[in-house]
């Protein structure tokens, strides 16, 4: 399944006493942080174990699905099946059946900062943060140096718009497992969001040594260079012109590779090659058409060349997207601040239910069901 220094001055330093200065003590190396692995707790039935199998390895939701409901009446004592079965559950959109197994994971194994972690990765996904920080700070207090768990509070963080806290977490994950060039990539997409460039190529020259000339991280150098040239932070010339290099470079090690493609997109537009831009942000729309403002840049481009219909329309679908996701959001957070106000939960049934979200308007009524 395709599964997601305090410093103290003494009397010596203020000059202070008879002695002559002394040469500073070599600083003690930092102390190494033994990685925590998160295990599954080890309760799988026999019976089970075979089907288990084959949904870890399903390649698509038909198959995902029928392995679920084979597998659902075995769940009730085991954690790590029901572990299992939530994460399937909301891989194949049957959020009001994922997050009651998460839950049943949790109440099974309380103590497992795995479970925990993901039953707050789960709540945090549906918008429920007041219970999904609860669950991943109970997974920090359990594994503690556990990298993931740091990765997770982080984008959280993130969600919440906490961008300086999400650095810290981001921070913690890279201290205990620095070879991880994924968790260097996170860190310098936040340092970019907060415009510390130098920072971001840092993490970045960091990922290089376990991962060189990835991708992702060459997209990252580019929108650094991009970003320093709007922002009027070098020549503007030559940071086009390094932010060309990355993306020509991650184009060619991996060709219609989206991102870059949405991002040379981005970098034609500042120069005013709308021609150019077109054919970049058509190319990444055929390879990735939900990326996020992809249809509002293309729309605007195609506006701006005269083909006002096409780009008008690519506008009003990103627009109610938008829409969509605002309203959605902003029903779920006021569920959320008032989990036991029925009104509440009863509009975001009924929004759901009228938008196209028949998933989310069951879980929100088993939720509006259970015992609270």
């Amino acid at each position: 399944m395709r599964t997601i220094p305090t410093v103290l001055l003494g009397a010596a330093a203020l000059g202070l006493g008879c002695r002559a200065p002394q040469p500073a003590p070599s600083p003690s190396p930092a102390p190494v942080r033994q990685k925590t692995e998160l295990y599954p707790v080890g309760d799988l039935p026999a019976a089970a174990q075979e089907k288990a199998t084959a949904l870890s390895a399903a390649e698509n939701r038909t198959q995902a699905a029928a392995l679920v409901a084979a597998l659902e009446p075995l769940a009730g004592r085991s954690a790590d099946l029901s572990d299992l079965l939530a994460s399937a559950c909301n891989w194949i959109g049957a959020v009001d059946k994922a997050l009651p197994l998460a839950r049943q994971a949790v109440r099974l194994a309380p103590q497992s900062a795995r479970l925990q972690l993901h039953l707050g990765q789960l709540e945090q996904q549906l918008g429920y943060s007041i219970p999904a920080e609860e669950h991943l700070r109970t997974a920090a207090t359990l594994a503690p140096d556990a990298p993931e768990v740091h990765l997770a509070l982080a984008r959280f963080k993130e969600r919440e718009l906490h961008t300086v806290e999400a650095e810290r977490e981001y921070r913690e994950a890279t201290a205990i497992d620095p070879q991880d060039p994924g968790l260097w990539g996170y860190l310098a997409e936040n340092l970019l969001r907060q415009q510390k460039y130098d920072d971001a190529r840092k993490a970045l020259a960091e990922a290089d040594r376990f991962a060189p000339d990835a991708p992702p991280g060459l997209v990252q150098r580019a929108l650094i260079a991009r970003d320093e040239a709007r922002s009027g932070r070098g020549d503007r010339a030559e940071k086009w012109k390094e932010a060309d290099g990355y993306l020509e470079k991650c184009l060619s090690l991996a060709p219609g590779y989206p991102s870059a493609l949405f991002v040379r997109g981005t970098l034609q537009q500042d120069r005013g090659d709308d021609t150019g831009a077109r054919a970049s942000l058509e190319a990444a729309l055929v390879a990735a058409p939900q990326l996020d403002g992809l249809k509002t840049q293309l729309g605007q481009v195609l506006v701006r060349l005269g083909e006002q219909k096409r780009g008008l329309e690519l506008l009003a679908q990103s627009r109610q997207a938008q829409e969509h996701k605002d309203a959605l959001e902003r029903l779920v957070s006021r569920v959320a601040m008032q989990p036991k106000d029925q009104a509440r939960r009863k509009a975001l049934i009924a929004w759901c239910l009228s938008h196209g979200e028949p998933a989310r308007a069951r879980l929100e009524q088993v939720e509006l069901t259970a015992p609270r």
